[in-house]
């Protein structure tokens, strides 16, 4: 399983002006590609670390856990903030909710209403409010709400990509 450290990723978004409706229709559709994904991948596997690494459950409880930080950030940004408010970078919401006491459709579930929480919101916003921005604390760049749309996206696939890793891994493990 190739390991990708998110932390180590560079975002550039005064490069390139991000396809916002791109990312949008990702992050709307990251809870049914979550779904798709988890209906190919045995139930067995569903709570298996590898490496000391996060479970398939635990992946999808990250992404539950920071759907209150995306919203946020947008209201920040909203609000004029001079800088966004800083995610907690030891994830320690993940680490200590036992996501793999929850079968992973519950978490699922509870990841997807929040999802649409967030997908409201931006849906509420006008066009000209993607383009307002504020500090991002880690990175220390401006980040317009098109790029924290975006970045959410990436941050959705990292973990989309991490899960389809590790159930690569845990399925050559098991035809051994």
């Amino acid at each position: 399983m190739k390991d990708k450290i998110w932390f180590k990723r560079i975002f550039n978004f005064a490069a390139a002006d991000n396809d916002y409706q791109n990312s949008l229709d990702r992050i709307r559709h990251t809870p049914e590609r979550l779904g798709t994904l988890l209906a190919e991948i045995p139930e067995q596997y569903h709570d298996v670390q590898h490496l000391q690494k996060w479970s398939i459950k635990e992946h999808i409880g990250h992404l539950w856990d920071l759907e209150p930080l995306w919203l946020g950030r947008i209201r920040d940004i909203m609000e004029n903030k001079q800088e966004m408010r800083a995610a907690d970078l030891e994830n320690k919401k993940t680490h200590e909710t036992n996501h793999n006491d929850h079968s992973a459709e519950c978490l699922l579930n509870r990841f997807s209403d929040n999802r649409q929480l967030l997908l409201n919101e931006l849906d509420s916003l006008l066009e000209s409010d993607i383009l307002r921005s504020s500090l991002h604390p880690r990175l220390k760049k401006p980040m317009r709400i098109r790029d924290l749309v975006y970045f959410v996206a990436e941050h959705d696939d990292h973990h989309l990509d991490s899960i389809q890793g590790l159930h690569s891994v845990l399925d050559d493990r098991s035809n051994l």
